[in-house]
């Protein structure tokens, strides 16, 4: 979690940009173990390789939109509209 934060942070060179994925990380893993839990799966394998890939799948998304939100706030669009587009 902290190399991707890390990451993200040298890419976009923005505190408030790079906040998002950091809390976007640690609820979608408490929200998918809690699911395992409440469903009654073992966690083995399988389950930390989909972990894996669904925490993949989360920061990218993440990425993808805050990029071009700050790509549009560059461009001078508020926060609200460039959010929105």
């Amino acid at each position: 979690v902290l190399i991707v934060v890390g990451i993200i942070y040298l890419f976009l060179r923005d505190a408030r940009a790079t906040l998002i994925p950091t809390l976007a990380i640690p609820v979608a893993l408490v929200g998918t173990l809690a699911a395992i839990w409440l469903v009654g799966f073992s966690i083995n394998i399988l389950t930390l390789l989909a972990l894996v890939l669904a925490t993949g799948l989360v920061v990218d998304d993440a990425i993808v939109v805050l990029e071009n939100i700050v790509r549009r706030r560059s461009e001078g669009m508020g926060a609200r509209a460039a959010a929105v587009l």
